[in-house]
């Protein structure tokens, strides 16, 4: 995967930790210039909730996902909805 630099010639990268504890909250499609690469891991439950928000604000491709015996990771590509 080849990053591509952001406004200042530098990529972006974010990282956040995220309590998916309870159902996420409807937010429909959001605005977003471009594209994003999403990685997610962590208990299945908690991934598919956080895929679940994205997929309903954004356009999300998913590009593949591993699942072990008791976390998963999802690689998504993310655009505007």
């Amino acid at each position: 995967m080849a990053l591509e630099p952001g406004p200042h010639g530098k990529t972006t990268v974010w990282c956040t930790t995220v309590l998916a504890a309870d159902p996420p909250a409807t937010t429909g499609p959001t605005g977003l210039d471009g594209t994003v690469d999403v990685g997610l891991q962590g208990g299945p439950r908690a991934v598919d909730r956080v895929v679940a928000a994205l997929t309903d604000a954004f356009g999300v491709e998913d590009r593949g996902t591993v699942a072990g015996d008791q976390e998963k990771e999802v690689d998504l590509l993310i655009r505007a909805g």
